[in-house]
């Protein structure tokens, strides 16, 4: 008998893997694994920093956090090639994928080629 299963599939018909999650250190990390851990370092936000990493669980490849809640945007200037999830009015959850990312024939990034997405910082880059 199958396994009654709802995820998402490949173009191959097979289940496919969610997005792979790495830190940018450990602290972060620590601070990300749990709702009271986020609430002491983030505050009230702290909840919301857990939900939007929820969602980056849930995505297949970050292409699925085009639509995903949140607002994911690319950021441009000295933070190019990194991408943002909104946490509230101010405050952003920094990702890039892991590693040299997939390419586009013209050249940006292939972000349904992207399996693996690094956390870099939660914070609120507007006063940079």
């Amino acid at each position: 008998m199958e396994r009654a299963w709802s995820g998402p599939r490949n173009p191959e018909g097979e289940w496919s893997r969610t997005i792979e999650i790495v830190y940018a250190n450990r602290r972060l990390e620590e601070a990300c694994r749990s709702d009271k851990a986020a609430r002491q370092r983030w505050g009230p936000q702290g909840h919301t920093v857990i939900v939007r990493i929820a969602v980056i669980c849930a995505a297949v490849t970050m292409a699925d956090l085009v639509h995903a809640p949140g607002r994911f945007h690319s950021l441009i200037g000295n933070r190019a090639g990194t991408y943002a999830l909104r946490v509230s009015a101010s405050l952003r959850l920094v990702i890039a994928p892991d590693g040299e990312p997939p390419r586009k024939p013209d050249g940006g990034v292939d972000l349904a080629r992207v399996t693996t997405a690094r956390i870099l910082e939660v914070t609120d880059y507007h006063e940079e």
